[in-house]
């Protein structure tokens, strides 16, 4: 989904939760037969140009019984504790831990040995790892798919569907924006009888889309309240799985953003609850995700999301490669060609090719020069107010998007958007590192000269 920034304050935890110490030691990981510089990064969460950094090693060739630092310093990647120290209170149990921290009985006891779950006992919360079953017989979606977010502003928007109807043949898979959950871990949404129809058309090859969207905003203090508390995590997947299944979608694309970088282990584990619930079901579970450029769990908006562990937990990842400028910011290319290079550069380490798509904008953003803030305008209509008042536009020359300056009244406006030159650019890329694919944000503010783009790689 589009990021929808906002200021906020770094999220607060209560006393019962807040971190009381950090285990303070390096992590070290023995190379076995078989393993690569990769696999480990993945496996620890961080970065193949980390695990080189804290080692000097400089290419990726290691050996049997290598010692690595996987973990710096306070058991912490980029600030982050991936260890919790917990202090045992009156009445807690080791399961009642597990259960908690998102983690099995035999992994607490296996970090703490020798110690007994009594009032007053200080205990290491070991990291989460991925132990859901892979999914089995599930639907079959090309190697190589094109995607696209349906979403509807209102009952009469009829964007989408327009687009769906000229050019859906071009369409692999339709994410439909159309679910929230709440506070209780309820869900609402709905879907139109347009996006029924179109999912009919595409042969049901259609995901719900499940956000923390609250009154416009995406949520901070509804999604760390849901995350934290596992009997409202339970009840949210229980609640999207019956969703899933009563619409006959493909499964659910989890876009939570504006999560506090604190709740990223929670975040991990509702995604894994989410795998363990759909998976027997033959459903696939996705996740929308922030882009960035490196690991760096303490980052206020991309922090939560471990990488390396939503791409075992998750079928598909959708990296929104987005709003590299944004709409309360400078003006700028929206998704310069350079910047999304460094995306999937970062993104490539971590989550596997054939699971890896990558979100494309179909939009733009207006700005007045030399001011911050900037508003939205779909591509179509960018190229329809350059048309109409003759303007060349130009083409930047590091992003490689189209821009123009205009007037509006007395102030002088500059417009970055997105059309089919500009995505070719990144299909280049996607192509040439055979990726899964790409998704457009959203369908209906398109150039609609990218469908000849994208129907000459098919």
């Amino acid at each position: 989904m589009a990021a929808l920034l906002v200021c906020f304050l770094p999220g607060v935890l209560s006393g019962s939760l807040a971190r009381v110490a950090y285990a303070d030691s390096n992590t070290i990981h023995v190379v076995k037969k078989g393993e690569t510089l990769s696999g480990i990064a993945r496996r620890y969460g961080t970065s193949v140009k980390q695990i080189q950094t804290w080692n000097g090693v400089k290419g990726t060739l290691i050996r049997i019984g290598q010692r690595l630092i996987v973990g710096k310093g306070s058991a912490t990647v980029g600030g982050y504790d991936r260890r919790l120290l917990h202090v045992v209170k009156s009445g807690e149990t080791l399961e009642g831990l597990a259960h908690r921290y998102g983690v099995t009985p035999a992994e607490i006891s296996g970090v703490n040995p020798g110690k007994r779950v009594v009032a007053g006992t200080t205990l290491v919360m070991p990291y989460p790892t991925a132990r859901v079953q892979p999914l089995q017989g599930g639907p079959a979606l090309p190697r190589r798919l094109v995607g696209g977010y349906y979403v509807k502003a209102s009952a009469n928007d009829s964007l989408a569907s327009c687009t769906v109807k000229q050019y859906g043949d071009s369409l692999d898979l339709l994410i439909f924006a159309s679910h929230r959950i709440r506070a209780d871990g309820s869900v609402d949404g709905t879907l139109y009888p347009d996006q029924t129809e179109a999912a009919a058309v595409r042969g049901g090859n259609c995901l719900l889309m499940f956000t923390n969207l609250n009154g416009g905003r995406f949520d901070r203090g509804l999604v760390h309240t849901v995350l934290r508390n596992p009997d409202l995590r339970k009840r949210a997947v229980a609640n999207i799985l019956d969703v899933v299944v009563r619409e006959k979608a493909l499964g659910a694309d989890i876009d939570f953003e504006n999560v506090p970088p604190e709740d990223r282990r929670y975040f991990s584990q509702f995604m894994r609850e989410m795998a363990e619930a759909l998976h027997p079901r033959g459903l696939i579970v996705t996740a929308s995700v922030p882009a960035k450029l490196r690991e760096d769990p303490s980052q206020g908006w991309s922090g939560a999301f471990d990488y390396p562990l939503l791409a075992q937990l998750c079928d598909l990842v959708f990296v929104m490669a987005y709003d590299q400028h944004y709409s309360t910011g400078h003006a700028g290319p929206v998704a310069g060609i350079d910047w999304v290079k460094a995306v999937i550069d970062y993104s490539t380490t971590a989550i596997p090719a054939e699971k890896l798509v990558i979100g494309a904008a179909a939009y733009g953003y207006d700005w007045q020069v030399g001011r911050t803030g900037a508003r939205a305008v779909p591509a179509f209509k960018a190229i329809e107010i350059a048309s109409s008042r003759g303007i060349e536009v130009a083409r930047h020359s590091e992003g490689r998007v189209p821009y123009f300056n205009y007037r509006e009244g007395a102030t002088n406006r500059i417009i970055y958007f997105e059309d089919a030159g500009s995505l070719a650019c990144k299909m280049d890329l996607v192509d040439g590192l055979g990726l899964r694919g790409v998704a457009l944000w959203r369908l209906g503010y398109e150039d609609p000269g990218i469908w000849s783009t994208i129907s000459n790689r098919q």
